[in-house]
């Protein structure tokens, strides 16, 4: 399993700083990305002795060893990136939008939309997904659930954002290995 968060501060000398924290259960790797530059690389850093042997690497997000334990480059997850996917699912003709219900989500009121692909139109920017359903955080304004499945109904992902916290106020160390 593999936990992200997304971060978006400012930092001391004013520039904004977006980036996304991703660690994995599996194998206790440590992952960041900023808008700072890399040259298209992310920083990545194993755990414990074997991190502290070799240290950090810079990898790019699409490479095999980045995408080890996901389907998607660090650069593509994210509330921003589900967002993004949802809305250019809304202007595809070729797939159907629609509002399934009001529904209370761990306690906390939200919206269910369902995005349908007709044909072979793949969903939520995922190739096999042919159906997708994102919860919206009334209050929020922000997803907070999105689940993906092929044409078969089988899950293929599930997206849970929980104690989300907007304009948090974070130091760049957050960014750092």
């Amino acid at each position: 399993m593999v936990r992200s968060r997304l971060f978006n501060s400012r930092s001391a000398s004013s520039r904004r700083s977006i980036g996304v924290a991703k660690r994995s259960r599996q194998d206790r790797s440590d992952c960041r990305l900023s808008t700072r530059s890399y040259d298209g690389k992310v920083l990545a850093r194993q755990s414990g002795l074997l991190g502290a042997l070799a240290g950090k690497l810079r990898l790019d997000p699409n490479e095999s060893l980045a995408l080890s334990d996901s389907r998607h480059p660090i650069t593509d997850v994210g509330l921003g990136k589900i967002i993004e996917r949802a809305l250019k699912d809304a202007a595809n003709p070729r797939i159907r939008s629609t509002f399934a219900r009001a529904e209370t989500l761990d306690g906390t009121p939200s919206y269910k939309f369902e995005f349908a692909g007709t044909g072979n139109e793949a969903v939520g920017g995922l190739e096999t997904a042919r159906r997708a359903f994102i919860w919206i955080d009334r209050e929020l304004k922000l997803p907070v659930k999105v689940e993906l499945y092929d044409a078969a109904n089988m899950l293929l992902e599930r997206h849970r954002f929980k104690q989300v916290s907007i304009n948090q106020k974070l130091s760049d160390k957050t960014f750092t290995l």
